[in-house]
């Protein structure tokens, strides 16, 4: 093998943090879309979906393919690297059925006296 096993095994560590920052990507996608829905309704998810897919296809993702040639063929599995179209319509779709599906909530309890203290502190700002 021309490469070193400590060649591989850094790349293999550098795929899987690229990988994470790109879970970490599609998480904010889908708080985007979201917020997106209930600021504007539907022509607000077709602005976040836009602009995804604007990124996404500007992704170059040939040199992640060539990788296929050093790794094994189970690290490299990632939709997003080997079948991006598929990919990015699959999550459209997931995307647009984000806002009619369960939304987590904060429950804040006040009392009435940290109430009027909030409010006499915003009435004496303005």
């Amino acid at each position: 093998m021309l490469f070193g096993v400590d060649y591989s095994g850094k790349k293999k560590s550098e795929l899987e943090e690229i990988s994470e920052y790109f879970d970490l990507y599609e998480k904010a996608q889908e708080a985007l879309v979201v917020g997106a829905y209930l600021a504007n309704g539907e022509s607000g998810i077709k602005s976040i979906l836009a602009q995804r897919r604007s990124f996404l296809e500007g992704l170059n993702v040939t040199e992640l393919q060539t990788l296929k040639h050093l790794l094994p063929a189970t690290t490299l599995e990632y939709r997003w690297i080997n079948e991006l179209e598929a990919y990015i319509d699959e999550g459209e779709a997931e995307y647009r059925l984000l806002p009619e599906g369960p939304h987590g909530s904060i429950e804040v309890k006040v009392a009435a006296g940290q109430l009027m203290q909030a409010l006499e502190d915003v009435d004496a700002n303005e």
